[in-house]
């Protein structure tokens, strides 16, 4: 027989099992949550630095560039991040002229680019950025001219 105080009790612990049973629901919810949400790469910012070359075409007087985005900051990572940078841009062999009378673009802002090259938006706002020496050498170089931007993968070719 149960008395009054073991029926108390009972009821007690069948509110803390379906509390508990709650929680745990919740916290494998909440987990997901955490797990669910997607981590995107390095995005454009504003004011972010470009490496990578300009030429300039004395008949036409168009400026264009191929450049690729790295971050900001003058530490020697940065500085070597921008010469790997160039490397894979003169690697890829799609500089006109053979790469001759080149132009070294070493941290030039995104918005002062886009002034030298008469492009009316900012062209890292469709960049990713190169965060570290690996991606330098398997990143899409970006080809900017006064009314375009164009990427060039060296396993796809031209894309847009």
């Amino acid at each position: 027989m149960q008395n009054e105080y073991s029926k108390a009790s009972n009821v007690g612990r069948k509110e803390r099992i379906r509390l508990t049973r709650w929680l745990a629901v919740v916290a494998t919810v909440v987990s997901m949550m955490v797990v669910v949400v997607p981590v995107s790469p390095a995005e454009a910012q504003a004011g972010s630095r470009l490496c990578g070359y300009m030429f300039s075409y004395p008949g036409s007087g168009q400026t264009v560039a191929y450049v690729i985005e790295i971050p900001k900051g003058s530490s020697q990572i940065q500085k070597d991040i921008c010469t790997a940078t160039q490397k894979h841009i003169r690697d890829a062999q799609i500089l006109p002229n053979g790469g001759k009378d080149r132009i070294s673009v070493r941290r030039m802002e995104c918005e002062d680019l886009a002034q030298k090259v008469s492009y009316p938006y900012n062209p890292c706002s469709r960049m990713q950025r190169v965060d570290d020496l690996i991606q330098a050498r398997n990143r899409s170089i970006a080809f900017i001219t006064s009314d375009n931007i164009r990427f060039y993968n060296g396993n796809q070719g031209w894309i847009r």
